[in-house]
């Protein structure tokens, strides 16, 4: 009887090896009670076990356990190490993210699904709760969204309520689909009748008003069905596909062999015949079009190409400003040079229309131009593009100038000067603020500060001056023009015709911020090497204009590392320079020791 008992298969050095291990030991051990093995001494077990564990477990017994003479001889004590050394260090963390991601795929039984989410929580130490996080990790991945809606509207739901209530659901479907699909009867056949055209025309086509019943109409129109890629009767609930969760895009009512958005990635380029999709990780970034490519739309305007002699032959290539690196189809690549191979290229190319291709390899060449010679790498693409040649290799080879106009020096708008110098205000804005006349109406006012805004970055402390302005915009103020508003306008224009030339930030330097306040205002500016950056001012609301001195000093100080913000985030030191004195002391003391509204500005600057 034992020699009619067949021996378990040698154990599996490959792919699962823990379950591989798991599996011999099983059968080993069943192996040993069916043919009495058991009953014999420890040394004709041990040696039962090495015959049948085969060449690669071998190896690793005899060269990896590092057993002594006599345990060499126990089949146990060599069971018991082989299991230490197969079995994995577990991470448990890692168990439960494999057992959260589990869904059933796609023609999968649910016994199947429900058998490999237990397996998975056998190794996730879930205790007491296993069971409810097996339902409930069934209820989200099976893909049966009729049976999900089902399980959703359970109080108090068990896992093997809910097994059985997805069983009788697949249960159900398959039913409906061997009936959808079973052989049509005779009280299935239709006698269509369509309508007959008279005339000599519809006397040659008899078969229009003929009888078509050897199959159901929706079953001749139907063809495959576009949702689950199989051929049944009309009608949404015939679908096998339908309530089900596709494993391609997520989304329901079809299944993922037949899911039309697994091809959108790839998309046409000019003459793109199979391109494909970009989607490699840790690679380079390089924008192959932008939006001004003339290489990467179908245009009509001119078009420069160049015959360039590479080391291979003759190639005529379009010259692309726009393009960031040389690109090339293989179909050029293998007419030029079929047995030079491709370097490897981490490359993905970023199409004019923000999608990514990912190339195909490197292909590296010469060329000679005016004597010289010069290498070239082309991004080797599936496309029927035309060569072409980046704005950086264009302008190496000489073939592209590119120059800027003196007059594109300059900053127009608000600020305009030579660049090299830094920045003053637009002579015609300062111009048209000496000759703006003085309000004669509310509106007048409002048009006249808010363009003198504009130059608000030239101007230390605009707010204080504008204040009678601001004034005559108060609600139910009578229009006055006094002469402090007289006297306010000329010293806005005085400050106009006054106004710096501010440099240019660099981050490299040490950053000072002066700040001062004033009954009615803040002023601050932002200093580098003693020269200004920047101005800032602002009108102080009625709350604040009844602070004490200390706190509106405190308060500008506020402002300008809010309104200078961009310039001094990061930086690791920075001035703060103050007129008030008592000001410093508070800064040197404990927060605590510091009234409460200057406490609330101190944490606003720590912050």
């Amino acid at each position: 009887m034992a020699s009619s008992i067949p021996p378990p298969e040698p154990m599996k050095m490959a792919g699962d090896i823990h379950g591989n291990w798991v599996s011999f030991r099983a059968e080993f051990e069943d192996y040993l009670l069916a043919t009495g093995l058991s009953e014999k001494v420890k040394p004709v077990q041990a040696a039962a076990l090495r015959r049948l564990m085969g060449n690669d477990c071998r190896h690793v017994y005899k060269h990896n356990l590092g057993l002594t003479a006599d345990q060499q001889k126990d089949a146990g004590a060599i069971v018991v190490a082989l299991e230490q050394y197969f079995t994995p260090a577990k991470n448990v963390i890692f168990e439960r993210y494999v057992f959260g991601n589990l869904k059933q795929e796609d023609g999968e039984l649910l016994d199947a699904f429900a058998t490999r989410l237990r397996e998975k929580a056998a190794s996730c130490e879930y205790g007491a709760t296993k069971d409810e996080l097996i339902r409930d990790r069934l209820v989200l991945g099976i893909t049966d969204e009729g049976a999900r809606r089902r399980l959703l509207r359970e109080k108090d739901l068990k896992l093997d309520e809910a097994i059985q209530i997805c069983r009788a659901a697949e249960v159900m479907d398959s039913k409906l689909k061997t009936m959808s699909l079973g052989s049509s009867g005779p009280g299935d056949s239709v006698n269509a009748t369509q309508g007959q055209r008279y005339g000599r025309r519809s006397a040659s086509r008899p078969s229009e008003s003929t009888n078509t019943s050897a199959q159901p109409q929706s079953m001749r129109d139907a063809g495959e069905c576009k949702y689950c890629g199989t051929r049944h009767k009309r009608g949404r609930d015939l679908c096998p596909a339908f309530g089900k969760s596709c494993r391609s895009c997520g989304t329901a009512n079809h299944f993922a062999k037949v899911c039309m958005k697994r091809g959108q990635q790839a998309r046409q380029l000019n003459a793109v015949d199979d391109p494909l999709p970009g989607e490699l990780e840790d690679s380079d970034e390089r924008d192959v079009y932008t939006a001004e490519s003339v290489g990467a739309v179908n245009t009509r305007g001119k078009r420069w190409f160049v015959n360039l002699p590479l080391q291979s032959g003759i190639q005529r290539c379009q010259l692309d400003s726009g393009a960031t690196c040389n690109v090339m189809s293989i179909k050029d690549k293998t007419r030029l040079a079929p047995r030079t191979p491709l370097l490897k290229s981490l490359t993905r190319l970023k199409l004019y229309n923000s999608e990514w291709m990912s190339s195909l390899g490197v292909y590296s060449t010469q060329c000679v131009i005016r004597g010289k010679t010069h290498r070239l790498d082309f991004e080797i693409v599936h496309t029927g593009q035309r060569p072409l040649l980046s704005g950086e290799t264009c302008e190496r080879l000489g073939l592209i100038r590119f120059t800027i106009p003196e007059e594109l020096n300059k900053v127009e708008h608000c600020r305009k000067g030579d660049l090299t110098k830094g920045l003053k205000a637009d002579p015609e804005k300062v111009r048209a603020v000496l000759d703006m006349p003085n309000p004669t109406d509310a509106k007048g006012v409002q048009r006249c500060v808010g363009f003198v805004n504009y130059l608000s970055r030239f101007m230390p402390h605009l707010s204080a001056v504008c204040e009678p302005l601001r004034r005559l915009l108060d609600k139910d103020v009578m229009w006055h023009w006094l002469p402090k508003h007289d006297a306010a306008m000329k010293e806005i224009k005085a400050l106009v015709t006054a106004v710096p030339v501010l440099r240019y930030y660099d981050v490299r330097k040490p950053v000072t911020v002066q700040s001062d306040s004033s009954q009615a205002g803040l002023g601050c500016c932002l200093l580098q090497g003693g020269q200004p950056v920047a101005f800032a001012s602002r009108a102080l609301t009625q709350t604040e204009q009844n602070y004490s001195q200390i706190e509106k000093e405190c308060l500008s100080i506020v402002f300008a590392c809010q309104r200078f913000n961009y310039y001094l985030y990061g930086r690791g030191d920075v001035t703060a320079e103050t007129d008030h004195r008592p000001l410093v002391s508070i800064f040197t003391k404990p927060l605590l020791s510091a009234p409460k509204r200057l406490q609330s500005m101190l944490l606003t600057l720590q912050n």
